[in-house]
């Protein structure tokens, strides 16, 4: 009863297929996710985890050319019949999707100004997010005018500024260096800590995953459908400097890529 009460997002039977190209990129995919949790979806490139996201978001139910079946239900409702727009998710995609001619604080505010919240409560609340990233003092600045790592934690704010239950990531850190994602993975844990939304993340990097999880989905290559689940026994917090010289970080992560290494070979 007490996991029942919990859940927050359940995927059941979920096919997609682009019907223009005849492919099909996900195939019976079935699991929960409960709330609080950071689920990681991992995979090898090509195997539908940015398919899967962008159907939970529910931004591939009304694309033309993708046939969709199945259920997607967030907090009971059914995320691919109903007609209402989705409330509280956020999501931060590959790409960059900062507005260049808006300053720093104008891109966090811009959810919050999609929304309707007045000027100074959104304002509030957008320096409250670029306080916790580190970014106050860039305020005034332009997307051109940072680096690759403070982007990210500028659409890291922005998304967490609109006040979301539910966070999607996909793949957010994967064109970063490696000193940069480290930095970045210790914030993202911190705010998760902090504030314990549902994180649904996107990888296809092990260390990364294990690093972040409480629970991680292995997915086959396409069409993607669920190989594996690994639950992370490591204990929070977690260093993400330290966590890979332990046992069980290298046992896992040996687990995960017998699993993975076979997926690889058909992407």
């Amino acid at each position: 009863m007490e996991a029942l009460r919990n859940l927050k997002v359940k995927v059941e039977g979920l096919n997609v297929t682009y019907t223009r190209d005849h492919v099909q990129a996900l195939k019976n995919v079935t699991f929960d996710v409960y709330s609080g949790e950071f689920l990681v979806i991992l995979g090898p490139s090509g195997c539908g985890k940015t398919t899967l996201l962008n159907a939970i978001s529910g931004l591939l139910k009304h694309r033309k050319g993708v046939e969709l079946s199945g259920r997607i239900l967030i907090d009971g409702i059914n995320v691919l019949t109903t007609a209402s727009p989705l409330r509280g998710i956020g999501y931060v995609t590959q790409k960059d999707t900062l507005l260049p001619w808006r300053t720093v604080l104008g891109n966090v505010e811009l959810g919050l100004e999609i929304q309707g919240v007045p000027k100074a409560e959104r304002r509030r609340r957008a320096l409250e997010f670029l306080r916790k990233v580190g970014l106050e003092g860039f305020r005034d600045s332009y997307p051109y005018e940072l680096s690759g790592g403070m982007r990210k934690r500028v659409l890291l704010a922005r998304a967490l500024a609109y006040g979301p239950e539910i966070l999607l990531m996909d793949e957010p850190f994967a064109s970063l260096d490696a000193q940069t994602r480290l930095l970045l993975h210790e914030e993202l844990l911190k705010l998760w800590r902090d504030h314990r939304i549902t994180v649904i993340f996107v990888t296809h990097d092990i260390d990364e995953a294990i690093t972040l999880a409480d629970r991680i989905i292995l997915l086959t290559a396409r069409p993607g459908s669920i190989k594996g689940t690994y639950k992370v026994h490591i204990p929070r917090p977690r260093s993400v400097q330290l966590i890979k010289i332990s046992r069980s970080f290298q046992e896992l992560y040996a687990r995960i890529w017998e699993g993975l290494s076979e997926e690889v070979l058909y992407a």
